[in-house]
């Protein structure tokens, strides 16, 4: 008998153990299956510009860069020292991803059972994972560990800071020792945070001055509010001075920095950026939703209250659970409807859902002030968190990565709130886990990536393997394969010397592939990681200096429309566009290839329902020729299928017949198939108006 208790005891002591570490455990897991399996065409972004500081140049002096220098400087030092393999370095993000349940586990557990803390990290590590952007060694892991840290430090502070009020066994001079460590730390990752991304940094360090001098002076008096505020600082300014130092050592003017917080404006002007919480109009759908359901909160937390109390009391109050139960399901059933019949996604409500709780609690906290010691807890959760949903519309809006953080807490504090953790146990956790966990495995593997449009295919169809050293390891589908070739080909044929390709918009992984530096001081000139001055300088310098080669992955239109609606300035990437046709047209260069790229065009796209399409003529070996002799020379029946409905010569639109004569430019007017679209653009053109991706290579003539 007496051993199976210590059997009995030792298994919960192992399941408990277990607990902890499971949720990194299967988030590492889940991120081996597929890591490898896809790759976009517009990755690569951090190792091109880890790659130029390697080879001598100095990020914000010989080439521009929108972010802040930490997570480049830490690429540069994974590709000299660790790999420039990109299987091995995405294989590092996955491990570092890793680390994020882990830490917030150990923050959780502060507050919550770590039954409660697995099942809530479980839950919003996966919905993060199933946003379609989603790469594990993206900036945002980085982010998200320095966050992780703070809130993770900013329990630690509270915690000791109460053994220290309640005269536990330690002496306090040694817990003070501890507090101003963690206070120096606290602010020490605010700042890498700011060095990685700039807008949480800045309003993350603001939450936390606001934490400190919010909690109660019985608590922590002003005085020590204003000592910790000084401890917290030199955690930070510890950072900055480095940040300076690294300037000063490399010639940067210290002007960058001020430029970096301040004057970008590649997401927009400074009160657009600041007032998309509500302008954007989902934003402000999601926060309305959120202010309603404070309502719902009010009934649940009584209903719980009530069914709490009958249980404890043996008290009956059917009255008021039958009232309080009719009203909740009512809303429920209410939200659920609207949710139906707006396509409410699973990630919009689960954000509404945070965002309401994230609002009760502050007000629990800063209003009702209520002194206990879970409450007081809170003191360093809730700021940071709001902070956090606010930083997420200064991009555009709510999303699973920047709303990570608050999903996992507010789920955390209303299973906690209706008190049924208690009654679950491991085989109910276990199924939980059985059920949800697959479900996300099967949508990330079908949709494993795509960002505004540039999809991938699911990863069954990623068999191709580049022969280039630093691909080796990576498998993706035919289109992507395809194009990787067709641009490295490309650029071995025609590219002279190390600075005469252009790689525009967002493709800049071919300067690194092929050992290329930018011809111009933009790496990227995606819309909204460029200011307007940088991008108008590069035009001027462009016009001024043409490239051998120019790479231009032509986003569709829905593309340059939704940044411009997003930023609120022109474009001057249009600007760029007609440029490069009007080099076609006046005889500086010619169009080498141009095709659709588009990975999931079988799965997705394809519509074999006839359409007009307009497509741009740029095939020299059909200038001067007439529309017969195009069908009459139909290689590889291209024309099959496809009816020409009209010609445009100079804007005008011409009666056509089979002796109408087609010049380079001209716009033909198509009834075609979207199955047909490929090897029209492979072989006459571009489309004027397009709602696909297409690759342009244009090559300069000698």
């Amino acid at each position: 008998m007496l051993k199976n208790k210590e059997k009995s005891i030792f298994g919960a002591r192992v399941f408990n153990q277990f607990l902890f570490f499971c949720p990194a455990l299967l988030v590492l897991i889940f991120n081996l299956t597929f890591f490898n399996r896809y790759f976009p065409l517009s990755e690569g972004w951090w190792e091109t510009y880890g790659y130029l500081i390697n080879k001598g140049l100095v990020p914000y002096k010989d080439f521009n860069l929108a972010f802040p220098p930490l997570v480049p400087l830490v690429n540069a030092f994974l590709l000299k020292y660790v790999s420039g393999n990109f299987f091995v370095l995405r294989l590092i993000g996955v491990f570092l991803f890793s680390l994020i349940p882990l830490i917030l586990q150990r923050c959780l557990e502060f507050l919550f059972d770590r039954r409660l803390s697995a099942i809530v990290i479980l839950f919003a590590t996966f919905l993060m994972i199933s946003n379609i952007v989603f790469i594990a060694k993206d900036y945002h892991t980085y982010v998200l560990i320095f966050v992780a840290l703070t809130l993770l430090l900013g329990q630690e502070i509270l915690s000791l800071k109460g053994r220290v009020n309640n005269f536990q066994a330690e002496s306090a001079a040694v817990l003070w020792i501890k507090i101003s460590c963690c206070l120096l730390l606290l602010g020490f990752f605010i700042g890498l945070t700011a060095l990685t991304k700039q807008n949480i940094g800045l309003f993350l360090f603001i939450a936390y001055v606001f934490c400190i001098l919010l909690l109660p002076t019985d608590f922590l008096s002003f005085s020590s509010k204003i000592t910790w505020l000084i401890f917290y600082g030199i955690g930070v300014i510890v950072v900055f001075f480095s940040l300076g130092l690294y300037f000063h050592l490399k010639g940067i003017p210290f002007v960058t920095i001020g430029n970096l917080f301040i004057n970008d404006n590649s997401k927009g002007s400074g009160f657009v950026v600041l007032t998309r919480i509500v302008t954007n109009r989902d934003n402000w759908h999601l926060l309305l939703g959120s202010f309603f359901m404070l309502f719902f909160y009010a009934l649940f937390l009584t209903f719980m209250n009530s069914v709490r109390n009958a249980m404890s009391l043996k008290e009956t109050h059917l009255k008021m659970i039958f009232s309080t139960s009719l009203l909740l399901a009512a809303f429920v059933g209410g939200l659920g409807l609207y949710g139906f019949r707006n396509h409410f996604h699973i990630t919009g409500l689960t954000i509404m859902i945070s965002l309401s709780a994230l609002e009760f609690l502050f007000f629990k906290v800063y209003f009702f002030k209520n002194k206990s010691p879970q409450n007081l807890a809170y003191h360093f959760l809730v700021i940071p968190l709001i902070a956090l949903a606010y930083c997420d519309t200064q991009t555009a809006t709510f999303g699973g990565e920047g709303t990570f953080f608050v999903v996992a807490v507010a789920f955390a504090y209303l299973l906690n709130a209706s008190g049924c953790i208690p009654y679950l146990n491991r085989k109910y956790l276990m199924i939980g886990l059985l059920v949800v966990v697959p479900w996300v495995v099967v949508q990330k593997c079908q949709h494993p990536y795509s960002w505004w449009g540039l999809s991938q295919s699911p990863i069954y169809s990623a068999k191709n393997e580049l022969s280039n050293v630093y691909m080796r390891g990576i498998y993706m589908d035919d289109p992507t394969a395809e194009a990787f070739n067709i641009i490295g080909d490309s650029i071995n044929k025609f590219s002279k010397t190390n600075s005469d390709v252009y790689l525009f918009p967002d493709i800049p992984i071919f300067y690194y592939l092929y050992h290329k530096v930018p011809p111009y001081k933009n790496v990227v000139q995606w819309f909204d990681v460029i200011t307007s001055a940088d991008l108008q300088d590069e035009f001027n310098s462009f016009n001024q200096k043409l490239p051998a080669v120019i790479v231009f992955l032509d986003p569709p239109d829905y593309v340059y429309a939704g940044h411009a609606a997003l930023i609120k300035r022109p474009l001057i990437q249009l600007m760029f566009k007609k440029k490069f046709e009007e080099l076609v047209q006046d005889g500086s260069y010619r169009l080498y290839q141009s095709f659709i790229y588009d990975a999931v065009l079988d799965h997705i796209y394809y519509d074999d329902h006839v359409q007009t399409r307009n497509v741009i003529l740029k095939n020299r070996n059909l200038n001067g020729k007439t529309l017969s002799y195009l069908y009459m020379n139909n290689q590889d029946e291209m024309m099959n299928n496809i009816l020409i409905k009209g010609v445009i010569h100079n804007g005008i639109s011409e009666p056509i017949s089979g002796d109408t004569v087609i010049y380079d430019g001209d716009t033909l007017i198509l009834e075609i198939t979207d199955s047909d679209l490929t090897k029209v653009v492979n072989n006459l053109g571009y489309l004027s108006n397009s709602d696909f991706y297409t690759i342009k290579i244009y090559v300069k003539n000698s």
